[in-house]
């Protein structure tokens, strides 16, 4: 071929390699990720709508405990103070009655020495 003949085989190459590009639709792996990203937002709107529509007490317990952690802190509490209890270990009631009592028996101590000096 001649230089210009090249030329124009180029040039027609390049063209055609451009129309191709315009006719081509876009790549797919974007499409997927924004629409399933789009539609993970409509769900968790249509959630919070739902969850809005069902009373403002349940929203904002579901707000405050999601998970059940408080069920599961409730359960766990309750073994170990029966746990505590099969020890020995004194109850909450009872260590306050011993403080006050510890208490009562410091001040009687404080005033004996007084009195002996």
């Amino acid at each position: 071929m001649t230089k210009p003949a090249a030329k124009r085989a180029a040039s027609k190459s390049t063209a055609a390699a451009k129309k191709r590009a315009a006719a081509a639709p876009p790549a797919p792996a974007s499409a997927p990720v924004s629409t399933s990203m789009f539609d993970a937002g409509m769900q968790a709107l249509a959630r919070a709508r739902k969850q809005a529509e069902s009373g403002p007490a349940k929203v904002v317990a579901s707000l405050i405990d999601p998970f059940g952690f408080r069920k599961l802190e409730d359960v766990f509490d309750q073994r170990v103070a029966a746990a505590l209890e099969r020890l020995g270990w004194p109850n909450p009631q009872q260590l306050a009655a011993l403080l006050e009592e510890v208490e009562t028996l410091r001040q009687r101590v404080a005033k004996l020495e007084k009195a002996g000096r």
